[in-house]
This record gives C-alpha cells, structure tokens and sequence, in this order.
C-alpha cells in the first residue's frame, strides 16, 4: 500500500494517493518512516496543517528525527517564519551533519531576507502606430516577517507622430503576508508626471485571500494612469481600476479564474470586462509540463470613443459615396459587446534546475463584437458625422515566451516576448530584466 500510495502520487492522482496512505497507515499506525513520507507529501501539496498534526503526533510520542525537523522547517518557510525555518534546520543539521536539505533551506531563508534590485525595459511597437521603450527600477528590502518595503521607478518614453514624449511614475508601498491564515495584503502609492507635465498621485491596494488550501478571493482597488493610445499621450488620462476575482489554484488538477475588471475613467465613463479561465490537469513528461484549457471574456463600455479622425470640413471636402470615414479610438479604448471563446495552451519546461521556459498561446476560435463605423447623415437641416454599428466575427489571438535563468545565488535574468492581434489592433512585446539580491556571506556548505 505504501509504494502504492508513492506511485499514485508521481503518476498526479492525488486523491487515490492519499487513501492508499491513509490505509496503509490504518495497518501498521507505529510505522514513523510511513507517516513522515505522508507527511512530506502533504507538505509538498500544500496540506500545511493536516502535515503539522502528523509531525506533532511523533514529537508527542518522543520521536527526533532529522526529517520531522525538515518538514518543520519547510512549514516555517511557507508560514513566513524564516527564524523558525532556520533554527529547525539547525535541529535537523545536529542530527543528519550535511544534509542538503537543511542546507538549501538555509539559503531560500538568506534570498528571502535579502535586499534586492531589479532593472529592466520593455519595447512595445503597435500599428497605431505607436512605440514605447518603458525603463524600470525596482528595489525590495525585509523588514519583518509582516513588512517588506518596495520602491519603484518608471519612466515610459513613447514615439509618435516623429516625437517623443516620456512620463516618470514613482511609487512605494509595502507587502504584509500573513501566510498562517492565507492572507496577503499590498499597498502601494505614489505619484506620476504626465507627458503634459501634469503630476498626479496614484495608489494601489491588493488583498487576496486563500480559503480551504485552494481557493481564492482577490480584491483589488487602484488609481493609475493610462497610456495605450495616441491620444492618451497628449492628455491627461487616469482610471480608478476595480477587480474581484474568485479562483481555484491547484496546479497539480483542474485550475480557473473567474473575475470581474472595472475602469472608471476621469471623464466619468466607465469600461468592465467579466472573464473566466480553466485549464485541464497538467500532462508531465520527463522535465516538462503540457498544459490545455479554455477562456472566455465578455467586454463593455458605457459610452463610446470611436470618433472621427478628421475634421467634419475636411470630410466633406474630400467626399466621395463611397469614401469611408476613417475612425480612432479617442483618448482610449471603448469596447463594445465584445465576446471572445478562447483555446489556452501553456507548456512549461526545466531543463536545467537553473533554468525555466514557458511557451503559451491564447488563440480565439470564436470572437464577435459590435463594431463601430462613421458616416454623413443630416440632423435638423445640418451635416454631422454619425456613428452606427454593425456585428463583427474575427479571430483574436495571442502567443508569447518566456525564461528566466538563476545565473548564481544572486542574479537572475529573465526575457519575455509576446504578439497580440486582434480587430482593433495587433502588436509586439519584448521585455529584459535583471534581479540582484544581497546576501550575506557565502553559501554554506
């Protein structure tokens, strides 16, 4: 039954694992190497407290062993509680010199508590057309086993029309884990320069909280500025950004994601979407995961900004019957009743222990909206441009890479590249960055 149970459990069938443990304890309940391989499994799935009862069956019973110490010290970890972690660890060193897990549970405590520094910059080109070299810098110091401090930096450089324009958005805020309880809070806060010169704050809080090991309410509230339009650059443009969201995160079975995302812009209109994921159980082969799924997304907006993207007198002008009034959303985008059904394909690969590559697609096999168009009509004996609608099927999609690479103990690089095409608008991302952490002395051995 116990080689059972382990076989089950490499094979991802969780449940038959944890009854055939279960049984096999049941038979031979004085087995301390049967219940600490469970418990380590627990452990491994996340099971913290279910973990924590079996190990403190053992200690009440007189037992010491080096892996009671490792699964405690793993639990610690998880809990946040990186003194914990490290005087468990020490407990497991006296017992077992040279362990290698007790030693690489030293080292996540030393990169967990360390001070770090990320740059980066992201080039995104469009067919508005529009590009933006977007440079960062961000820095991260432990405070507490309750506080850790981040800053941030970002100066977006955009090019359109034969110039350039930048904004510099600037913030510092604070990330409490109460990871007992499942309970992460973000706040954050700061102000931004628009390319117009105007300077405005912007703030962020973000609260998600896991119930029953897998499932999780996220809630979010933000002020931000919005940059995705030609438009938008030569104004001033902020929303107030609103989400919740309901999921379940078990990534070793059926896992999804239902949410409700809410704009408020500063001209008191206002844009939502409401989207739903899921994907299948992961298939594993040698160090790779395969990974199917399914979307969909339904967005909208109050008012339109689809307007002309001439003057009425040079419409009429230059008018033709079959001249087509050229359109542009204006200062950003509005969607309407648009539905999109998506297949979702995402294939994560470790070829190497330093090294993780994900390939993933979102490829729309079924999209509609109620697109706009612009035409000459007469309204109490005037000219005007007139705006209508018509229903448009297309075929959305999105496909992207990434990696990221643990050069040493204290750098990591990582790159991205992604392409999106839609009917309204296709383009290209690449991003680069690069994360030192500083750590004290060197790793132990």
């Amino acid at each position: 039954l116990w080689l059972y149970a382990q076989t089950e459990y490499w094979l991802n069938h969780i449940s038959k694992s944890k009854k055939a443990y279960r049984k096999a304890m049941a038979l031979n309940p004085d087995n301390d190497y049967l219940q600490l391989d469970y418990a380590k499994e627990l452990v491994d799935l996340g099971d913290l407290k279910q973990a924590d009862t079996i190990i403190a069956r053992l200690q009440a019973r007189g037992k010491n062993y080096s892996a009671m110490h490792i699964l405690k010290a793993r639990i610690a970890f998880d809990n946040g509680n990186y003194n914990q972690t490290n005087l468990e660890a020490y407990y497991a060193l006296q017992l077992d010199k040279g362990n290698t897990e007790a030693l690489g549970l030293y080292e996540k405590v030393a990169q967990a508590k360390a001070p770090w520094l990320k740059t980066g910059i992201g080039y995104t080109n469009d067919d508005q057309p529009m590009q933006t070299i977007a440079p960062s810098i961000e820095a991260g110091i432990y405070l507490h086993r309750y506080a850790a401090l981040q800053l941030g930096f970002y100066s977006p450089v955009f090019y359109t029309n034969g110039s350039f324009k930048s904004a510099q958005i600037f913030q510092a805020g604070d990330v409490t884990n109460f990871s007992q309880i499942g309970l992460l809070l973000q706040a954050n806060a700061g102000v931004v320069k628009y390319p117009t010169n105007r300077i405005s704050w912007l703030g962020n809080l973000y609260i998600s909280k896991t119930f029953i090991k897998h499932l999780v309410v996220e809630v979010q509230a933000e002020e931000k500025p919005y940059f995705y339009t030609i438009s938008s650059i030569d104004s001033v443009v902020n929303a107030g950004h609103f989400v919740f969201s309901l999921g379940w995160n078990d990534k070793s079975t059926w896992n999804g994601k239902a949410s409700f995302d809410f704009n408020y812009f500063n001209d008191k209109n206002y844009a939502y979407s409401a989207y739903a994921w899921l994907f299948a159980p992961p298939i594993k082969f040698w160090k790779a995961e395969l990974r199917f799924g399914y979307s969909y997304n339904f967005s909208n907006a109050n008012t339109s900004h689809f307007v002309s993207s001439e003057t009425l007198a040079q419409i009429i002008s230059n008018y033709a019957t079959t001249q087509q009034i050229t359109g542009v959303y204006t200062p950003y985008f509005t969607p309407n009743m648009v539905q999109t059904h998506s297949a979702l394909v995402s294939f994560d690969m470790e070829p190497i222990k330093a090294l993780s590559i994900n390939v993933h697609a979102n490829i729309g096999f079924y999209a509609s909206a109620q697109t706009p168009y612009l035409y000459l009509d007469n309204y109490g004996g005037e000219t005007v441009i007139a705006r209508d609608y018509f229903r448009n099927t297309f075929w959305p999609f999105n496909v992207g890479a990434s990696l990221s690479w643990q050069a040493n103990r204290a750098i990591n690089l990582s790159a991205e590249y992604t392409y999106t095409s839609s009917y309204f608008f296709s383009s290209h991302y690449a991003g680069l960055s690069l994360k030192a952490s500083f750590l004290n002395g060197k790793k132990k051995k």
